[in-house]
């Protein structure tokens, strides 16, 4: 049943209505907030209210607009457990499992690991939402950015609900 706005029943006996909603994801935080440094831990939380196995794949996007073009643009695909950074040069992602010894991927802007300099992947559930940690290595000087990036998060899910990027 379809109910557009403006829409009302009478009835002179009770009537029973049940509805079902469907929530996309969310996009829930991200940290650090700000970092001045070469190589951070970053870590990006989403949330599923359908549960986590309907998420498809979380985005975290280091860019100076909402555009995964020339950009660190990273991608956890909790399905195949693999994290990955878009290549811009060959226009895929190269990813690895992020639990992998050794794991790592490179692109001109920036580089991501399974472990930077103590810094550890990891990938956190907690009852709806899951957190990915991830070490970020920018490229010196950013790829030719000049000045500060901001922070993006995106998910989408198995029946195509999206956030679309939203800055954090």
């Amino acid at each position: 049943i379809h109910l557009s706005q403006g829409f009302s029943a009478q009835a002179t006996g009770g009537t029973l209505f049940n509805a079902w909603v469907s929530a996309g994801p969310e996009a829930v935080s991200v940290s650090p907030s700000a970092s001045t440094g070469a190589s951070a831990l970053f870590s990006f939380t989403v949330q599923e209210p359908s549960g986590l196995a309907n998420l498809q794949a979380m985005y975290l996007l280091f860019n100076t607009s909402a555009s995964g073009s020339n950009a660190c643009y990273i991608q956890y695909n909790p399905n195949s457990n693999l994290l990955s950074l878009y290549n811009d040069a060959t226009g895929v992602w190269q990813g690895f499992p992020w639990n992998q010894s050794g794991g790592s991927a490179l692109n001109t802007n920036c580089a991501i690991y399974n472990s930077y300099n103590g810094l550890v992947a990891s990938v956190v559930p907690t009852g709806n939402q899951i957190t990915v940690n991830v070490p970020v290595v920018f490229q010196q000087p950013h790829g030719g950015y000049a000045g500060e990036l901001n922070q993006y998060v995106s998910a989408s899910d198995n029946q195509g609900w999206s956030t679309g990027f939203l800055q954090m």
